[in-house]
């Protein structure tokens, strides 16, 4: 993979770690919130009940995203590391066959025989 796709997945991983920070940041307003109004005295039970329950489909809501967050954050991780391991895996092979060139040539301008499979072998 290229530099400008690595480039990109890092982006996503930043993305979703700022995703990650924002969504904490909310479980932990809406838990204040919750306190507070815990608190204070309502005037109708039901007005209360449904506060709460608003409430928890909101956490309930954002647990899931943050979970689903994580998952893509660990996915993309994962992505991130097999592009590095194929870049580095490429960078060697590269090497490998640049040194045989080299040292081909060098056997040719001396003006030596070029090994061949059975004399490596033997």
């Amino acid at each position: 993979m290229s530099s400008t796709e690595l480039d990109s997945f890092k982006h996503k991983v930043e993305d979703i770690e700022r995703e990650k920070r924002d969504l904490l940041g909310v479980v932990s307003r809406l838990k204040e919130d919750s306190a507070q109004r815990d608190g204070m005295f309502c005037i109708s039970f039901t007005c209360r009940i449904y506060s709460n329950r608003t409430l928890l489909e909101e956490i309930q809501t954002l647990r899931a995203n943050l979970k689903q967050a994580r998952q893509d954050q660990q996915s993309l991780e994962t992505q991130l590391r097999e592009v590095r391991s194929a870049e580095s895996s490429t960078k060697v092979r590269s090497f490998i066959v640049f040194r045989l060139a080299s040292m081909t040539l060098c056997t040719v301008q001396a003006g030596l025989p070029l090994a061949t499979t059975t004399t490596l072998q033997g």
